[in-house]
């Protein structure tokens, strides 16, 4: 100590030389354990170097990033003097006191210091835009003291025009305002609508304010309702999103304006022909995925009512927030949501109740997936959606499925399920006529003998509606099949299901559409199957089930545990 001491206290920094001895003896100190007088002396010798020459400043900013980490205040009393280095004609410095400015911020000074970054980012130079965007971008999304302040900070941000903001940041902010209240999300839409009428104007910005372009396109889809026709009409709406679908700088862009245009359609029925028009347009571009969302939205627009766009998840949103616990599983057509559970505008798409029995099957440590399948645009989805969970779960679901008898080379055969005569008459992919609903399935090889008729179990009755199901014997996949028994008239039928994280859960396309008279069958086919290979010896699920009967919305709800195979 006394040695640094004595070097620290009689070198003269008035040359290069000295310098260089008072930098390694800073150093020294700040890397020894050493008395708090000899820190400060280190501290103050930094100080000087702030107002010497360039080469003094940039090291004594590389000191202070390392000081940072071991004593912030020290730091934060040289606040003003590093915000000055951010306006140093030497790039170098500039940058050095961007990563130092970021470091500096905590909880009691981020509103002060990201206002200031983003002050200095109106008037930086062009090498200086995407660092310090990026920087603030990181900032709004770390340090934000609530939704608010970050929805209006990023707002603010969008509308600068030396931003250069990434597409994440736009996803981001997206899910922010998604999951916000109306007023805030009615404010955050007309300020991206505002800013986005400016860029629209000028071509030559779209490419470098793609960010702007992503978010400002998806909010006015979203929100359209709140800003026509308060701050605009819908057909000047409809206009802007359609000039993005059909002329966006990306792809990217023009899917994002597509998706808006359908909804902004959905919403304002005058908008139809000029939605039509947009899709016709872009029904004939040299990209597939435009040109078939083109043709899509088409039908859906004129075949579908506004139910099933009425709503839609943010890109990255409130289901990939449970990625880090689970995947959520969602059928390869969007799904509307039975009537009265529509989500609120402006409010999370996964936010529920406390006591909603799908948070319960969905978050946390339940199952790992759901599925539904039961509207008429599945009847024709020839996908599968699948999901499965890494880990061990610590769920009382996973006892069920112990270890069974060992996996068999392939997983055994499914026996084809009883065919009935709404099924077969609405099957558009069967091979006979849908006047013989009773004739068997043609096959390539010659005629076997029958399989034996699964036994179906019966596992929930309720008063409108009775849950059968059947399965094949114990196996690493089991098919299941669902049969919804209507004891009166229902319709708008969904069914969703969930399996412990240990499994996975393949779905199939229905052919029964959604509605049932009294003594109809609804099917609907899926597949469980052990992520490990090993024997499912018990079939476990959680179910939900919405209907209407008689104008009235019902939910049922239930979980059962079957030995396999089933006994009748």
């Amino acid at each position: 100590n006394n040695v640094l001491a004595q070097a620290a206290t009689n070198t003269a920094s008035e040359r290069n030389v000295g310098c260089a001895v008072l930098y390694e003896c800073v150093r020294t100190i700040l890397a020894i354990e050493c008395d708090e007088s000899l820190r400060l002396l280190a501290y103050n010798i930094l100080g000087r170097f702030m107002d010497r020459d360039n080469n003094s400043r940039f090291v004594a900013l590389s000191m202070f990033l390392d000081v940072v980490r071991v004593d912030r205040a020290v730091a934060q009393r040289h606040r003003s003097t590093v915000i000055d280095c951010l306006r140093d004609v030497d790039v170098s410095i500039r940058k050095r006191a961007l990563q130092l400015t970021v470091a500096l911020i905590d909880d009691s000074n981020v509103r002060l210091m990201a206002s200031d970054l983003l002050s200095y980012l109106g008037v930086c130079s062009d090498e200086m835009r995407e660092p310090t965007t990026r920087q603030l971008c990181g900032v709004i999304e770390r340090q934000s003291p609530n939704a608010e302040w970050r929805i209006e900070m990023s707002t603010r941000l969008f509308r600068n025009p030396n931003a250069r903001i990434a597409e994440a940041f736009a996803e981001h902010f997206i899910t922010a305002v998604t999951r916000a209240d109306e007023d805030t999300a009615a404010r955050a839409a007309a300020a991206m609508w505002e800013e986005f009428q400016a860029v629209s104007a000028d071509p030559t910005t779209h490419i470098v304010r793609q960010g702007l372009l992503l978010a400002a396109v998806w909010l006015c889809g979203e929100f359209a309702h709140l800003l026509a026709p308060k701050t605009t009409s819908p057909d000047v709406l409809i206009g802007a999103c359609g000039a993005m679908a059909t002329e966006g700088p990306t792809p990217l862009v023009r899917q994002f304006g597509l998706n808006a245009v359908v909804k902004i359609a959905s919403k304002f029925e005058e908008t139809h022909s000029m939605a039509q028009g947009i899709f016709d347009l872009c029904a004939t571009s040299m990209d597939c995925e435009i040109a078939q969302r083109a043709a899509e939205y088409s039908v859906m627009l004129s075949e579908f009512k506004g139910e099933l766009l009425e709503f839609c998840f943010s890109p990255g949103g409130a289901i990939a927030a449970q990625a880090d616990t689970e995947e959520l599983v969602l059928p390869a057509t969007p799904l509307a949501p039975a009537p009265g559970e529509m989500p609120a505008k402006g409010a999370a798409p996964a936010a529920a109740k406390k006591d909603d029995f799908m948070e319960s099957l969905f978050s946390g440590p339940g199952p790992a997936a759901a599925g539904s399948a039961t509207t008429p645009a599945d009847s024709t989805a020839a996908t599968r959606a699948s999901s499965s969970s890494a880990g061990t779960p610590a769920n009382a679901f996973d006892s069920i499925f112990g270890p069974g008898p060992a996996a068999s080379p392939s997983p055994p055969a499914r026996s084809p399920a009883i065919p009935t005569p709404t099924a077969a008459a609405m099957d558009p992919f069967a091979d006979e006529p849908a006047s013989s609903p009773a004739a068997p399935p043609r096959t390539a090889a010659p005629a076997a003998p029958a399989s034996p008729q699964r036994p179906r179990v019966r596992v929930h009755d309720a008063p409108e509606v009775a849950v059968e199901i059947d399965a094949t014997a114990p196996g690493p996949s089991v098919p299941v099949t669902f049969y919804i028994v209507a004891k009166r008239q229902v319709s708008k039928v969904v069914l969703l299901a969930a399996v412990p994280k240990s499994c996975t859960l393949e779905l199939q396309p229905t052919t029964c559409g959604d509605t049932a008279s009294a003594g109809g069958v609804l099917d609907h086919r899926m597949t469980v199957k052990n992520n490990a290979g090993q024997s499912i010896a018990k079939l476990a699920m959680k179910v939900k089930l919405t209907f209407v009967a008689d104008g009235t919305n019902k939910v049922v709800e239930f979980q059962f545990a079957k030995e396999l195979p089933l006994a009748a």
